[in-house]
């Protein structure tokens, strides 16, 4: 079994998200502490705002383990939100990275049903890792296409 998963403060959502919206945060937080009074509505507003961004950040946490007969995709925060495939139900896997510092997305096709057709963002799933992980899943007799992998593998 091969786990293919990398630490928080490494992914993109971390770097590129939280980081910079906590640092605001703190800023706007400092400033609306020190000189401002709020309404309630503004305070829900900015509630609100970050339970949307923690929903978009928890959607982007999964990361891939590869096992002897099956394919697990598996989120890092909620470890009951994970979706298994067989190697041998497995018709097609498309890797695709969306830009040059884009996150990697994977889509597993599988022949009997249309339902497991999501695609999943591997931000945990750390880029040299790629280069690894596209043979072992050709090895194990899954067809594989990628795209924008040229500098990954």
């Amino acid at each position: 079994m091969k786990v293919y998963r990398r630490s928080f403060w490494k992914t993109c959502t971390f770097k590129y998200g939280l980081l910079p919206s906590y640092i605001f945060l703190l800023l706007l937080g400092g400033y609306l502490l020190y000189d401002v009074e709020m309404s309630l509505v503004v305070w829900l507003y900015f509630v609100t705002i970050y339970i949307v961004g923690g929903v978009g950040i928890v959607i982007r946490c999964f990361y891939l383990i590869l096992a002897d007969d099956k394919l697990v995709v598996k989120n890092r925060f909620f470890p009951f939100w994970r979706e298994g495939f067989y190697y041998c139900s497995i018709k097609k896997v498309y890797i695709e990275q969306a830009g040059v510092i884009g996150v990697c997305y994977i889509q597993v096709i599988v022949r009997e049903s249309k339902r497991h057709n999501r695609k999943y963002i591997l931000d945990f799933v750390d880029p040299k890792d790629y280069s690894q992980l596209v043979p072992m899943l050709e090895e194990k007799g899954v067809n594989v296409e990628t795209k924008n992998l040229v500098h990954l593998l």
